[in-house]
C-alpha cells in the first residue's frame, strides 16, 4: 500500500542539501527537501519540498515566510511522490 506525499517546488538562489529541513520565521518546520536541481541558465536552485497542502498555500500566499530566504518562489510540484510501507 502506498500513500501520496504532498510536495511543492521552491526556486531560490540559496543552496541547500537534499534532506535539509526548511523552517518558517517563527521556527516551525515547513518541510524537508526531497530533491535538488541546479538551474543551468541562472545562479539558482530548484527544490522539491515534502510538506502539507496547507503549509504550501500559506507560503504561496505570503501568510508565512521561509526563514533565511529573502527571494524565492513556490509552485505546485510537477513530480508525484509516494511513500511505500515496507
Amino acid at each position: 500500500m502506498s500513500d501520496s506525499i504532498f510536495a511543492f517546488t521552491l526556486h531560490t538562489e540559496k543552496e541547500f542539501d537534499k534532506g535539509d529541513s526548511l523552517f518558517d520565521t517563527s521556527g516551525e518546520v515547513i518541510g524537508r527537501i526531497l530533491s535538488k536541481l541546479k538551474l543551468s541558465n541562472s545562479t539558482g536552485f530548484s527544490y522539491d519540498v515534502e510538506s502539507t497542502k496547507k503549509t504550501y498555500e500559506d507560503v504561496e500566499s505570503g501568510a508565512i515566510r521561509i526563514w533565511s530566504l529573502d527571494k524565492y518562489s513556490v509552485h505546485k510540484a510537477s513530480t508525484y511522490y509516494t511513500h511505500v510501507q515496507r
